[in-house]
């Protein structure tokens, strides 16, 4: 069947299968999962997950994006204690009933305000997925360390796993 007529059976089937998952992870440069589904990610074909999105399509080009310009990364800031608060009492709220993903290009984080803005603006992605609290989230173009932020266990470390390609670039 094709994904869009794909219906859950129970709630054993409210994940996706690999075939409909793997179209979207084509480009992420990190994949935030519940344990269960990182799990069955981590199975799959390394090139899978390293391969542009565009070679998913039927007149795409399978050549890799122009590397970006490297940006000096923070040393050190200081993360508020109520932002974080605020994302895990969001996390602590029960799941939803149906099947979300949600998937976002968040380039652009580092380029004005430095690390403070940097970390804030990361800070506020992590404040989204936990207001939505999709089963999957797809993110591309984070920089290592927005990654190490939203992967600590003050943010969304507490609750998702995180699947990266084995060449993040």
């Amino acid at each position: 069947k094709q994904p869009s007529e794909q219906k859950p059976q129970g709630p054993q089937e409210a994940l996706p299968d690999a075939a409909v998952v793997l179209p979207l992870l084509s480009e992420a440069a990190a994949v935030v999962l519940p344990t269960s589904m990182a799990s069955l990610l981590r199975g799959l074909p390394a090139d899978m997950l390293d391969r542009p999105i565009s070679a998913l399509l039927e007149d795409g080009d399978d050549e890799p994006a122009p590397a970006k310009k490297h940006r000096a990364e923070p040393t050190t800031v200081h993360v508020p204690s109520e932002r974080t608060a605020a994302i895990r009492e969001l996390l602590a709220a029960p799941t939803p009933e149906e099947l979300r993903i949600l998937t976002w290009n968040i380039d652009g984080l580092d380029e004005v305000g430095g690390p403070e803005g940097l970390m804030l603006r990361t800070l506020e992605v992590a404040l989204e997925v936990a207001r939505h609290r999709p089963a999957a989230v797809l993110l591309q173009e984070v920089v290592p360390s927005s990654l190490e932020l939203l992967t600590s266990k003050e943010v969304l470390g507490c609750t998702y796993d995180v699947v990266l390609p084995e060449d993040p670039r």
